[in-house]
C-alpha cells in the first residue's frame, strides 16, 4: 500500500491510498487532506515522511506556490515544513538520494515565466536517532557472582530517519 497525491486537472486537497496487491488496484480516499488544494507538485518519500513541493492552484488565474509540505502517513497530518523553494515551481520531478537530500528537477518557474533548468536541493531536517529492540544477555537471566566479573551482551537497533552518516558512536550505560 502506498499513498497517492492526485494533482490533476482540478486542484485538490484529498490524499488517496493505492494498493498494488489487489488484482485491480483501486484508490481509496484516506480522509486526510492537504492544507491547500494544489496540482502539478512532486511528492517524495524520505525520512519517514512525504514531502510535497510547490505546485499551483487556480480560482480564476493560476497561483503558483513555493511551499514545502510534510505529510506523515502514520498520523495523517499534512503541515507546512516552514521552508520554501527559492522560486514558485510547478510540474517538476523529485527524487530522494537515500541519505538526507531530496532533489527537485526542472518544472515551470512562474517567477520568470519560463521552464526551469534548475536542480534544487532540500536537506531533511536533522532528527535524533532512535534505539529499538534492546536485549540484554540475549533475553536470558543475568546471574551475578560475588567478587567476580560477569560478561553480558547488549544488542539493539539504532535508526536515523534522515541518514546514518552523522552517527559516529553508540554507548550503553
Amino acid at each position: 500500500c502506498f499513498f497517492v497525491f492526485f494533482f490533476n486537472d482540478t486542484a485538490t486537497t484529498e490524499i488517496y491510498t493505492l494498493s498494488l496487491h489487489d488484482a485491480l488496484p483501486i484508490s481509496v480516499d484516506t480522509g486526510y487532506d492537504l492544507p491547500i488544494g494544489k496540482k502539478d507538485s512532486p511528492a517524495v518519500y524520505a525520512g519517514g515522511k512525504f514531502y510535497i513541493f510547490g505546485g499551483y492552484y487556480s480560482t480564476t488565474s493560476p497561483t503558483y506556490l513555493d511551499e514545502i509540505i510534510e505529510f506523515d502517513s502514520s498520523t495523517g497530518q499534512a503541515t507546512s515544513s516552514g521552508y520554501t523553494l527559492p522560486v514558485q515551481l510547478s510540474g517538476s520531478s523529485g527524487a530522494f538520494n537515500g541519505g538526507s537530500d531530496i532533489y527537485i528537477f526542472g518544472g515551470y518557474n512562474n517567477t520568470n515565466s519560463k521552464f526551469s533548468d534548475n536542480i534544487f536541493g532540500y536537506s531533511l531536517p536533522n532528527t535524533a536517532p532512535s534505539v529499538d529492540s534492546v536485549s540484554l544477555n540475549g533475553g536470558s537471566n543475568i546471574v551475578l557472582t560475588e567478587n567476580s566479573t560477569t560478561l553480558i551482551s547488549a544488542t539493539g537497533t539504532v535508526s536515523d530517519t534522515n541518514g546514518y552518516s552523522d552517527i559516529t558512536s553508540v554507548q550503553g550505560r
